[in-house]
């Protein structure tokens, strides 16, 4: 530590105002030394409409008033953004590494020294019985800036997961609704076959009291109207667990109220190629974008650790007060002496600061790797999905266009053979239970191929604002409509 010392003179007893303005001119220079780096909410995710929405206070209690009633399928989805938990914690998540953001990039707080001489110390001048000291660190390098770009990175990687988890918690919501309403669909088709088969049953009670009927074509009947009221209570309660799992997407009671209605055969949007999706998964899924930030955060780290290894300048302000000399007349008697005082920080721990370096250098390379490996997984899924959307919109067409008009057209020759006194009645049986199988596995695509469909919009950004929606459509090659 070296010193430059000068001579202050207060005057032969300093004054407490003189005390103060020294006091507080020291302590402007030094705050004033520790720039402002604070990272504020508006500079990370401020351009995002659905993230200066929620900044402005959008979370509220999500419409209570809707809770209560039976919410239609638009409704629903709007409640999701507002009031799922999961979302809700990833916000705050985003709102904490905003807030961690803003506590980087400072300088070291200044530190204040005041001590007291047991036994005071005589010099020419005086006795000197206590002195004062400010300092302040300044790093040599580019440490703080290192350090707020790493803290920034980080912010903008949760900024970007909490957008991904919108549109996974939107991808949800679509999947169960599709579920729900295939539950319905399978309920409403099930209840209409076993009303037809109770119908028939009352025939061949009819017929078989007239000696017309046969027994066995009773007792397989009945066997049917067994099977399908089995059927009908796992369905019954099937809905009701899939309701509750849509209330509890929204916070709300297990059995409060849909009007969800039935969703349209067939799909408005086609399904885009799947190389021009992967590109545009590169480049518009929210969570690689995440993991890209977060390598950069630790590139950031590094920098961080290696400005370790340099050293640290330290100011300081050291006031020794002195009182006054026994003598008098000595010249400067009573003179408080300052010094200002430059040190050093020696960074001489090396095997510490490689290890520091190593550490950082590993983390980046994890980041990367992880980057990667979710890049393949993403991509693995992307394809899955689209072999689900292809093979549902395949099945539907089969069973609209070709194997229900059969079954329907079988259904209806067994039934007028059997009318006529010339066929079978298993065959009739038969005939409607495959009607039956066909007619559930055209709802079954129908709802696989709109989960298909929610998870692709999840990977691709689809539903993230206009601009995007509509950039990500310039990219879909028009293809045919599977719909009617």
């Amino acid at each position: 530590m070296s010193a430059w010392k000068g001579r202050f003179r207060l005057g032969k007893t300093p004054t407490l105002s003189s005390v103060w303005t020294l006091g507080l001119v020291a302590g402007f220079l030094f705050l004033g030394s520790c720039r402002d780096v604070s990272i504020r909410d508006d500079r990370i995710g401020g351009k995002d409409p659905w993230l200066s929405r929620l900044s402005a206070g959008a979370w509220g209690k999500g419409r209570e008033a809707e809770l209560q009633k039976a919410l239609t399928e638009r409704d629903f989805l709007e409640l999701v953004l507002l009031r799922n938990r999961g979302l809700r914690a990833s916000y705050e998540s985003w709102k904490a590494s905003l807030q961690a953001a803003g506590a980087v990039g400072f300088l070291p707080e200044p530190k204040a020294l005041i001590g007291v001489f047991l036994e005071p110390v005589e010099t020419r001048v005086g006795p000197q019985r206590a002195f004062v000291r400010l300092g302040q660190a300044f790093p040599l390098t580019k440490r703080l800036s290192a350090q707020e770009e790493a803290a920034k990175e980080r912010a903008e990687a949760q900024a970007a997961l909490f957008r991904q988890k919108s549109l996974d918690v939107l991808a949800e919501a679509k999947a169960l609704i599709a579920s729900y309403r295939f539950t319905e669909d399978a309920l409403r088709i099930t209840q209409g076959h076993l009303d037809l088969l109770v119908g028939w049953s009352r025939v061949l009670v009819a017929r078989f009291r007239t000696d017309k009927g046969r027994h066995p074509d009773l007792v397989r009947l009945q066997v049917e109207i067994g099977k399908l009221e089995d059927q009908l209570a796992s369905l019954k309660d099937l809905v009701g667990l899939r309701k509750a799992r849509l209330n509890h997407l929204v916070d709300r009671a297990s059995d409060a109220p849909f009007a969800l209605g039935k969703g349209k055969e067939g799909w408005t949007l086609a399904l885009p190629d799947p190389k021009e999706a992967e590109k545009l998964m590169a480049e518009a899924n929210e969570e690689l974008k995440a993991l890209g930030l977060m390598e950069k955060a630790a590139e950031a780290e590094i920098k961080v650790a290696q400005s370790t290894r340099t050293p640290d300048l330290d100011l300081g302000l050291r006031w020794v007060m002195t009182g006054e000399a026994r003598n008098g007349s000595v010249a400067g008697s009573g003179d408080d002496p300052i010094a200002v005082e430059l040190g050093f920080r020696l960074p001489i721990q090396v095997s510490r600061y490689d290890s520091l370096e190593r550490a950082a250098k590993r983390r980046r390379r994890a980041a990367r790797e992880k980057l990667l490996e979710r890049q393949n997984r993403l991509r693995s899924r992307l394809r899955e999905d689209f072999y689900k959307a292809r093979d549902a919109a395949r099945r539907l067409t089969l069973f609209r266009d070709t194997l229900l008009p059969k079954a329907r057209e079988s259904v209806q020759v067994q039934l007028q053979s059997f009318r006529a006194g010339k066929g079978n009645f298993l065959d009739l049986i038969d005939a409607e239970r495959v009607l039956l199988d066909f007619l559930l596995q055209r709802s079954r695509a129908q709802a696989e191929g709109e989960k298909a469909r929610a998870d692709l919009e999840a990977l691709l950004g689809l539903t993230w604002g206009r601009e995007k929606k509509k950039s990500a459509q310039d990219a879909v090659k028009e293809t045919k409509r599977s719909g009617k």
